[in-house]
């Protein structure tokens, strides 16, 4: 059984949500949308309306549904991560390239403009499969999880890959972060194990 729980303030307007889109392969994506941590912005991901494959990523009020900006970019779209990095919000889009994996990294207006600081290739290979993406606003760093058994962390200043860190027996999924004070833990699913890392 699965509970859907919304809430709605007294000015709230009902709008169309983003929904899921195909990528590359026509698998179906869910990951396609986030809300600022102020809640003031919220962001989604689609395919573009004119081509099945670029992605389409769109700026809006979560309250009123307001459109704010969107840009047309990349190809395959997998999912989108918004958080906030000092003063300043920043999104990332992971994108399938036909097989290796790309990251997209915008900078969000606190107005909801969106500029793009990079497009940084995460894989070589042609390989496609399942992938993943989390952020860390107070580490101004970004976790990817990569279809050839690599995790791949890069920063959320310029898009550059900071670490990869190869991981035998199949490619990491469904990644998890926790932070407090003094630590990070990454975690995630690898085949039937949760692996957790320091």
């Amino acid at each position: 059984m699965v509970a859907v729980i919304f809430a709605v303030s007294a000015n709230a307007q009902f709008s169309n949500p983003p929904g899921s889109f195909v990528y590359a392969l026509n698998h179906t994506q869910v990951d396609v949308f986030d809300v600022s941590p102020d809640g003031k912005i919220g962001i989604a991901l689609k395919n573009d309306p004119v081509a099945v494959h670029p992605a389409l990523l769109t700026t809006f009020d979560p309250i009123l549904g307001t459109q704010f900006d969107s840009k047309t970019f990349g190809f395959g779209p997998l999912g989108v991560r918004l958080t906030k990095v000092g003063n300043n919000l920043r999104a990332v889009v992971l994108t399938s390239e036909g097989g290796p994996r790309r990251i997209y990294l915008f900078d969000v207006s606190n107005t909801g403009q969106l500029t793009q600081l990079a497009s940084t290739q995460l894989t070589t290979s042609n390989a496609d499969g399942g992938s993943n993406l989390v952020l860390s606003g107070s580490g101004a760093v970004g976790f990817a999880a990569v279809f050839d058994s690599e995790l791949v962390s890069f920063s959320l200043n310029d898009g550059s890959i900071i670490k990869r860190l190869t991981l035998p027996a199949g490619p990491p999924s469904h990644l998890a972060l926790y932070e407090s004070a003094n630590k990070r833990l990454l975690a995630f699913r690898q085949g039937t194990n949760l692996k957790v890392l320091d």
